[in-house]
């Protein structure tokens, strides 16, 4: 299976690290995975760049050009007005069977372009731009539930502002397409159940990974050595990508430490800021900007606590990978994303939202609880029966599967599947199953020759039966029930059917030179061509 994820950036910024982590995991368990992005930093070939540097600027700024026209100058609104033609064609040339879309703002593609995507759509909400006129997070704007319009963001007071038009735009071109919604909190399901533009659609809950093969509990000790630091006192971890945002709620976390002043503390800070939120921290600190994953596991390691104040996440990344590594985290309740990875006083606290004195208790009771372990065992137990990469990759593919012969038992009179001609009515599928099923007695046990689509598609039409997969690709496979052939006599089956089209002579012969007894052969392509005479 050939999975393509379209996101702006191969690595930068939480989505696409959460993207990333997915793409090689599904390679890791035997899919095919390519990234097509816009800016690429890794060196993997793997991940295609879409546009040369220059490309990516012009179209950006085309892209934000309206939104300079309202008052507040707000350029990180996305109105994906920009089509691309180049885009469109390599989804076609790399012809996959399902297309993966996440994080595809600054101008990578237009809404119109998603319409033309001829292949089942898979759309992880990464924020709430999907759902939106524009804006990456509503904040408490409701607007995007029925149209958008008087956007408060960028001062405008015209109910057909450019969030009007965008949000119609969407309306008009993604509304008609077949995708299935993906959010990665209970809370980005809710809402997009809300939203005016995918109320209807299939709209599923799967989690945001992390990377579990960094984050993994060390001892503080050790932590702190690998960061050279030498003070004993209590340890606390904060940051987040840009520490100034105010929807982060750091200043919540000042104003509590101002309430425990009588103790001591050594606060770890990480992520991006022009040094006023430093400046208000009356504790001593380090920070250490913008970290790679390893210093940022041992900032987890050697905190006992991770606080992690926002007003509101899609997911929380950061709370999961301290829980991972065993460090207890404290949030404010009704965050999102956040208060659905912690389980208030087992594996953390959850504090009333907007309340500061409670945050700071919340701060002291997970410093000072003489079961702290326990909190700490809990944390780690929380996230890898939960959120581990693995365990959200294969629910990832078990979606993809689905949706793969979904579209294959779709299919009409306009395509059967590649490689041969039309097919002559609408219900020549069903026409299939039910001679198959009139063939083969739901006791017995059979060997599908070929794991492609039409093998799956016909353990599909078959799952009352007994199935047991045979392809000469077996250890491409990411399944424990497929075998090579030549194991073909060490099975026990009734009939053997061949399910790859076009090739039935050459399987024919070659399961002849494994002894295997004509009569137990049914070939799809003659069940298909002569007895039910679809083509």
């Amino acid at each position: 299976m050939k999975v393509l994820h379209l996101n702006t950036f191969d690595y930068s910024g939480g989505a696409a690290q959460g993207m990333f982590i997915l793409h090689k995991k599904l390679i890791n368990l035997g899919i095919d995975s390519i990234l097509l992005v816009q800016d690429k930093v890794l060196r993997d070939n793997t991940i295609i760049k879409i546009y040369d540097d220059n490309e990516v600027m012009i179209r950006n700024n085309l892209d934000t050009f309206p939104t300079r026209f309202y008052k507040s100058g707000l350029r990180i609104m996305s109105n994906a007005l920009i089509d691309s033609p180049t885009l469109i064609d390599k989804i076609k040339d790399i012809n996959p069977d399902i297309v993966h879309l996440h994080w595809i703002c600054r101008a990578l593609l237009s809404v119109e372009d998603i319409a033309k995507i001829n292949k089942p759509i898979i759309w992880t909400l990464r924020d709430w731009w999907p759902m939106s006129g524009g804006c990456h997070h509503p904040l408490d704007c409701n607007n995007y539930q029925n149209e958008c319009g008087n956007c408060h963001l960028i001062k405008s007071a015209d109910e057909k502002d450019i969030t009007y038009q965008n949000l119609l735009r969407k309306k008009i071109y993604i509304k008609q397409k077949n995708i299935t919604i993906i959010g990665i909190s209970q809370q980005m399901v809710n809402d997009a159940k809300k939203s005016s533009l995918f109320k209807d659609f299939d709209i599923r809950l799967i989690y945001n990974n992390v990377d579990d093969t960094i984050f993994h509990k060390i001892s503080p000790q050790e932590a702190k050595n690998n960061l050279s630091i030498k003070s004993n006192k209590r340890i606390i971890s904060i940051g987040s990508n840009n520490l100034e945002d105010p929807h982060k709620g750091l200043d919540y976390f000042i104003k509590a430490l101002e309430l425990i002043s009588n103790e001591k503390f050594l606060i770890l800070i990480f992520g991006q800021t022009n040094n006023e939120f430093l400046k208000k921290i009356n504790y001593d600190f380090l920070y250490f900007g913008y970290v790679g994953k390893t210093t940022l596991r041992n900032i987890y390691c050697a905190s006992e606590l991770f606080v992690a104040p926002s007003l509101f996440e899609p997911f929380g990344k950061t709370i999961a990978e301290a829980m991972l590594c065993g460090t207890p985290a404290i949030c404010f309740k009704d965050a999102g994303g956040p208060s659905e990875i912690i389980s208030h006083k087992k594996d953390g606290y959850l504090a009333n939202k907007y309340d500061i004195q409670d945050l700071a208790h919340g701060i002291k009771w997970i410093l000072y609880n003489k079961k702290y372990k326990n909190l700490s065992e809990n944390a780690i137990k929380k996230i890898v029966s939960n959120f581990s990469a693995t365990k959200i990759a294969q629910e990832y593919i078990h979606l993809y599967k689905q949706k793969s012969l979904e579209n294959l038992n779709k299919i009409t009179n306009n395509e059967f599947c590649k490689g041969i001609e039309c097919l002559s009515k609408v219900d020549n599928l069903n026409l299939l199953g039910n001679k198959l099923n009139e063939l083969l007695s739901p006791n017995k046990s059979y060997v599908i020759y070929g794991y492609g689509y039409f093998g799956q598609y016909l353990q599909y039409i078959l799952k009352k039966r007994k199935i047991i997969f045979i392809d000469k690709d077996y250890s491409k496979i990411n399944n424990t029930n497929i075998f090579h052939p030549s194991n073909i006599n060490n099975i026990n089956y009734d009939k053997l059917i061949i399910a790859v089209l076009n090739k039935s002579q050459e399987i024919k012969d070659y399961l002849q030179e494994i002894k295997v007894q004509s009569s137990k052969i049914i070939d799809i392509n003659d069940l298909i061509t002569n007895e039910l005479k679809i083509i």
